[in-house]
Formats: structure tokens, C-alpha cells, sequence
């Protein structure tokens, strides 16, 4: 059987058809890569306190993409472009994604994912990186992407499935700062960002700040994927 593996969702307004309702939406191309990966996607809903039923069925967990975490969630004010913040999935994701990092359970955190994944272990963010490194360097405005070459670190989980760099797809404004318990720095862009963690003494904890669901290269989700047949088998 293929694992099971979740993805987190946003909560939306969305209208189609004769339709015009709040949603729990995804990007596609998420489900797409599960699936081209060898994984069966599986959307987790915007609901809090599942965390045990899900940590029982799903197999492996991607914490989404998205608009940026409370800056109250690691102890500081909110910078002037800090925007659409949803503590409704700060609040669903945070316990989740720490049932399954206790759980040993592999996970992918992508972007808004991997900086939840820092501030889950305690870490901070820079709120915006633009100040530090200049606009638009790591984001092209709205839903434009920059391109960045990431260099990775030699055995690292991430080194392993992709090598030593990676073109990676970026749109973020904020990202890592202070490392969080147990956080890895293990890939970065030439100007000193932070644009891939992993936790230590983790089967499979990975975070990525760039956007690996909207390449053709599934090398990250086959991972994953493969950790996640991997543990499902040694599970009575």
C-alpha cells in the first residue's frame, strides 16, 4: 500500500460554480508530488485536535505553505510588514506538527512549514528579510518567485536526495533566525539565508524555505515518501 501522507490546508472564501463558501484549499500541485512521488496525498482540514487520530492514520505529514506565523507565537512585536496572519492554522499546525516530530514520524515543512517547524522548537524568525539582505531578493512581490542557488550541506538528508546545490523557487519575506532546539542549519543561499533545516536525532525532519512543489523535481517528496514506507513497516 502506498503511505498516507497528510497535508495541511488554508482556510479560505472561495467561490465557483453556483458555490460561494469558506474551503480548506491546497495548492495542487502538493497532491500532484505525493502521488508522482509514490505517496497517497491526504488534505488534513483546519480543525484542531485531531492530532492523535491523524498521528494514527497518516504516515507521513507536509506542513503547507503560507501567510506568516503570529510573531507573538516566538516572543516578539510585529514588524510593520507583517501580514495575513492566520492563528487558526498556527494553532492546528504547531500541536500537529509537534505530535509528529515526538512521534518520530516523518515530515516535510515547506516554507511558512519550515519556519513553523523553527518556532515549534523554540527558534525566531527575521519578520522581514528585506531589511537585512534587500527587496526583493528572496521574493519577486505577491506570487512572483526568485530563484536561488542553495548550497547544501555534505550528508545531510537533504544533500542526500538532491545533491550538493539546488535552483530553488523562493517567495518569502521572512525566514530563520535563532535555531531552534535541535534545528540543523543545511542549506543556504549565497547571501547567508537560511533556506534548509533538519532536526537532529530525527529520522526524517526536513524544512525547506523554498517551494519544491512548484518544480518538476520530486526528488524531496520521494524522500519523504520512502521514509515514510520505511517506518510504516516496522510498525506492528
Amino acid at each position: 500500500m502506498r503511505p498516507l501522507i497528510g497535508i495541511t490546508t488554508e482556510r479560505e472564501c472561495a467561490r465557483w460554480g453556483i458555490w460561494d463558501a469558506v474551503v480548506d484549499l491546497l495548492p495542487a500541485t502538493y497532491a500532484d508530488m505525493v502521488a508522482a512521488a509514490g505517496g497517497c496525498p491526504v488534505l488534513v482540514p483546519l480543525r484542531a485536535g485531531f492530532e492523535a487520530e491523524l498521528l494514527r492514520q497518516l504516515d507521513g505529514l507536509i506542513v503547507s505553505g503560507g501567510p506568516d506565523i503570529a510573531p507573538e507565537r516566538y516572543g516578539q512585536a510585529a514588524h510593520a510588514s507583517v501580514r495575513e496572519l492566520r492563528p487558526d492554522r498556527d494553532a492546528v499546525e504547531l500541536p500537529l506538527l509537534d505530535a509528529f516530530i515526538a512521534a518520530r514520524r516523518p515530515v516535510l515543512a515547506v516554507c511558512r512549514g519550515a519556519q513553523l517547524l523553527n518556532v515549534s522548537r523554540g527558534g525566531t524568525l527575521v519578520q522581514h528579510l528585506p531589511d537585512l539582505v534587500g527587496a526583493q531578493s528572496h521574493s519577486g512581490g505577491g506570487n512572483a518567485s526568485v530563484r536561488h542557488e542553495v548550497s547544501l550541506v555534505p550528508g545531510s538528508r537533504v544533500a542526500a536526495s538532491l545533491g550538493s546545490h539546488v535552483d530553488a523557487s523562493c517567495n518569502h519575506h521572512q525566514a530563520l533566525n535563532e535555531l531552534g532546539a535541535g534545528v540543523r542549519v543545511v542549506g543556504r543561499t549565497a547571501d547567508g539565508v537560511i533556506e534548509a533545516v533538519e532536526l537532529e536525532d530525527n529520522s526524517f525532519a526536513v524544512g525547506v524555505q523554498w517551494h519544491p512543489e512548484e518544480s518538476s523535481d520530486i526528488r524531496l517528496f520521494q524522500a519523504l515518501v520512502a521514509a515514510a514506507s520505511a517506518q510504516r513497516s516496522t510498525i506492528p
